[in-house]
């Protein structure tokens, strides 16, 4: 097997041992199922979904069904590792400090437009994020800054500056 191969079965095992973490954290603190699933992928998938020479970034999303809670919630959660250091990063290692204020207020119109101003709290630089083909994800689950009716909200900051939000989940708002 060439060195390649082993650095993919590396990251590939590293990655299946994270999700492997999240659901059995799930189960223990009450929830009755953890449904991992990416696009209509098995349950228990971790899904890489970005690679160059510099980074491969990652995405898990489940439902978590908790029995002591009026209803279970979406989750969704994303990553990316450094292939030079195998460090996972964090926002503030993605988003230069010169730039940070611009992307938070950028970010905060965005989603306060697209929510029409329905949010918890203000927008931060959340550390679930990763780097895409498009852009610098930025995910927040439900209840992180909006309520639970918005489902996951995901800001997307492009090569150009620009952002764009996206909403899903299963709630009752994207129920069809």
């Amino acid at each position: 097997m060439s060195m390649g191969g082993n650095i993919w079965t590396e990251r590939f095992t590293m990655a299946f041992r994270i999700v492997t973490f999240i659901v059995i954290t799930a189960i223990i603190s009450g929830c009755r199922y953890a449904n991992t699933r990416v696009e209509n992928d098995a349950p228990g998938t971790c899904k890489a979904i970005y690679a160059d020479a510099d980074y491969i970034s990652y995405r898990t999303s489940e439902w978590l069904d908790n029995e002591d809670a009026v209803h279970g919630i979406d989750h969704v959660e994303v990553w990316t590792v450094s292939q030079r250091t195998g460090k996972r990063l964090k926002a503030e290692d993605i988003i230069p400090a010169s730039r940070r204020t611009q992307v938070l207020d950028g970010m905060q119109k965005a989603i306060t437009v697209k929510l029409d101003g329905n949010l918890l709290r203000p927008v931060f630089l959340t550390d679930n994020c990763c780097i895409a083909a498009d852009g610098v994800h930025f995910v927040f689950n439900e209840y992180v800054i909006a309520p639970f009716l918005e489902g996951v909200v995901e800001a997307v900051v492009g090569q150009d500056g620009k952002i764009s939000v996206s909403q899903y989940g299963n709630t009752p708002k994207f129920a069809e």
